[in-house]
């Protein structure tokens, strides 16, 4: 039925793949759109049912949701650490029109970056989003939360900023009641690099 009559078809569209890609269009034109100055009315539904919906998440995350949320559905029958971030990722599924676009979008290949210019880290580097964010994704295109289940239920969490600020609080805790009691086994050039080796 679906195709070309020269292919054997009767000339019909696949109807499902058109629809979503439909909707993955309009939703990438979305996003160009909240990067200017003069906001869509499309653009500010877009926002508003994020915060409703899911605060920690900024516009960039509709880019991975899909996919990940497909991928947690699957494995998190049998790995319990990912039940938290699955059952709060489809608390923001609830919403129709969200699951329309995360879903148009996962058929979509994985975002990549193809600015020439190398990015340079500066002090935007503190606001850049944790959850969701298409530069912090696997080569399978799945998002930085995968790599930190636990981490990523926190619901402060949002920026690199507040990741940063509550490991420096973590380490202050330690350094003040735990490193009395262990005495001089604690290694503090271990704890240094507790953001990197164990999330």
């Amino acid at each position: 039925m679906l195709g070309s009559p020269k292919e054997g078809g009767f000339g019909l569209i696949p109807f499902e793949q058109h629809v979503k890609s439909r909707h993955a269009c309009l939703l990438i034109r979305t996003l160009n759109l909240l990067f200017q100055d003069i906001h869509h009315p499309y653009a500010f539904l877009v926002l508003d049912l994020l915060a409703h919906n899911s605060p920690t998440y900024t516009p960039l995350a509709l880019l991975t949701l899909g996919r990940t949320y497909k991928h947690l559905r699957d494995i998190s029958r049998s790995r319990p650490e990912y039940v938290s971030l699955f059952n709060r990722i489809k608390r923001l599924m609830s919403s129709v029109e969200l699951q329309r676009w995360t879903e148009a979008l996962a058929t979509l290949p994985p975002p990549q970056d193809i600015d020439p210019i190398p990015i340079v880290f500066g002090p935007w580097v503190w606001a850049t989003p944790l959850w969701g964010n298409p530069f912090f994704t696997s080569p399978l295109g799945f998002s930085f939360k995968m790599m930190c289940p636990v981490v990523s239920c926190h619901g402060k969490l949002i920026f690199i900023a507040n990741l940063y600020y509550a490991y420096q609080v973590a380490l202050t805790f330690l350094v003040r009641f735990i490193d009395p009691v262990l005495g001089t086994i604690w290694d503090y050039n271990l704890v240094a690099t507790w953001p990197q080796g164990y999330c």
